[in-house]
């Protein structure tokens, strides 16, 4: 016998797995070979070309249905790269929204033998900037990417259900991984709600110190009307960006906010840092923020659903039904676009199982008004008290630290 069975065995079972709907592999061969190139050069930024390295590009070969023997050119390409081939990879993924998945690819290629080089980490800083990725961007990959390493899919989750990052970019990784969509979607909706909270609370910065009003900058602004662009909900038409089915968001005027739009490639791009306090973008950079997850967002905010009762000629009650029950450390909820607090009487709301609030008016009322407090019937036929609720003013919301409430009241 003029070979070894286990050796087959052994080099069939260690040749990589490819990743199932890889973006790449509807690229044209030409951006193949250049996405290729890219993360070449990150195979050898630090001299020092490692196996794990060059198996990581196997997969991404595989994944793209090329030829195998593609891997020595690329190979050779990282140990002496060539300008004209440089250029051409910045050309075809410069401001294009799937330079974010290259950027992923290329961290964990850098991170395959295990070390964090520090050559290796300016190199993909500088690919990143020339890329045009936007740092909240860079940041948010970054994010995903330590995630993804760790298999934390919970925590990664919210980058595949929001506008921060393009999920359609990243799904293969939960297939690759044998992680269902659908399911990681539905277990993880108040926990996607609450860190999309933490993620934009920190983006969002005031006017100053003495100051209610907040700016939103380039970080927040583009990808929010990128993902709109992306999801067909948007167009741009002779520099004037509208968002469909929102009447605010309408001929808004790209250059005057120091935003550009790549025709060609149709994405957005700033050239400079940006700071944008139109009252119109804020109030649709909330709506998307609170509505998208679930219709969750942040401990202790709650959406309602109205569901008017007849009682009779004296009296009239009004049951709203709870998405999740009021938390006792932040007793708020939202109702008709208004910000109420809950404040509990021997019975108690908190962690109730009904999730229902039964709102005894008196004769005549038709809605809550700013400072009523409203009795909560036990049920719709028990008078005994639950609490009440009080409609909170303006300045009371903007103390609230919770940075959806802040527009409501305008």
């Amino acid at each position: 016998m003029d070979f070894d069975i286990l050796d087959i065995i052994n080099d069939a079972t260690a040749e990589a797995d490819a990743f199932e709907h890889h973006p790449a592999a509807d690229f044209s061969m030409e951006e193949q070979l250049l996405y290729l190139n890219g993360l070449a050069l990150v195979m050898n930024a630090d001299g020092d070309i490692d196996a794990r390295e060059v198996e990581y590009l196997r997969i991404l070969i595989k994944s793209m249905n090329l030829d195998q023997t593609i891997l020595d050119d690329m190979t050779t390409f990282a140990q002496k790269p060539d300008k004209d081939t440089v250029q051409a990879f910045f050309l075809a993924f410069r401001r294009k929204p799937v330079a974010q998945l290259f950027l992923f690819d290329a961290l964990m290629m850098s991170r395959r033998d295990e070390q964090v080089h520090e050559r290796e980490k300016a190199v993909v800083d500088k690919i990143a900037e020339h890329l045009e990725i936007l740092k909240g961007t860079q940041q948010d990959i970054y994010d995903l990417f330590c995630h993804i390493k760790h298999k934390n899919w919970q925590e990664s989750a919210l980058y595949f259900s929001s506008h921060l990052l393009n999920p359609e970019h990243f799904k293969h990784l939960l297939s690759y991984h044998g992680v269902d969509y659908d399911a990681l979607m539905a277990e993880t909706t108040a926990l996607r709600a609450e860190r999309l909270y933490q993620v934009l609370s920190d983006k969002v910065k005031s006017a100053n110190e003495n100051s209610s009003q907040q700016l939103l900058d380039h970080n927040i602004v583009i990808p929010m009307f990128q993902a709109e662009l992306d999801r067909g909900t948007a167009v741009v038409v002779k520099g004037l960006f509208s968002i469909k089915n929102n009447n605010e968001i309408k001929d808004l005027k790209l250059m005057e906010l120091g935003i550009y739009w790549d025709q060609e490639n149709n994405c957005l791009f700033s050239k400079e840092e940006i700071e944008i306090i139109d009252t119109r973008i804020v109030r649709c950079f909330i709506e998307i923020n609170t509505l998208n997850v679930g219709k969750v967002f942040s401990a202790g905010l709650k959406n309602f659903t109205d569901i008017p009762l007849a009682i009779d000629n004296e009296n009239s009650e009004k049951k709203i039904t709870l998405s999740s029950p009021i938390d006792i450390k932040t007793p708020y909820f939202i109702y008709n676009n208004a910000m109420y607090k809950y404040t509990r009487d021997h019975y108690s709301l908190y962690k109730d199982s009904d999730l229902e609030m039964h709102l005894s008016y008196h004769s005549g009322r038709d809605d809550m008004k700013a400072d009523d407090f409203v009795a909560i019937d036990y049920s719709e036929s028990d008078s005994d008290s639950k609490g009440t609720v009080v409609k909170l003013s303006r300045n009371e919301v903007n103390r609230i630290n919770l940075i959806t409430t802040k527009f409501l009241m305008k």
